[in-house]
């Protein structure tokens, strides 16, 4: 592994230098980063949502009670997101 490494340093300087340059935009342009954050956390939430209604209906054990709703809690909050962002462009 280090002998990889060692070979492929620029690999890890290119990646340190990316995440400077990222984390520099998130300072200049906070608001454009909290709507990128948003709009990830949306895309996950609907993903991991639906894979745990998706999980949770689907399977031959009797599963929690818990889990459809939180399923549905998290399709929910994905949707309130989207809302969130949608308001906030409007404006």
């Amino acid at each position: 592994m280090l002998h990889t490494l060692s070979k492929l340093w620029w690999v890890l300087a290119l990646r340190g230098v990316c995440a400077i340059v990222i984390g520099i935009g998130a300072f200049m342009v906070p608001s454009a980063t909290l709507a990128a954050l948003i709009l990830v956390f949306g895309a996950y939430a609907l993903v991991e949502g639906g894979l745990l209604l998706f999980t949770a209906l689907g399977s031959h054990r009797h599963a929690p009670d818990r889990w459809p709703l939180l399923g549905i809690c998290l399709i929910a909050a994905s949707g309130a997101a989207s809302a969130w962002l949608t308001v906030r462009e409007r404006r």
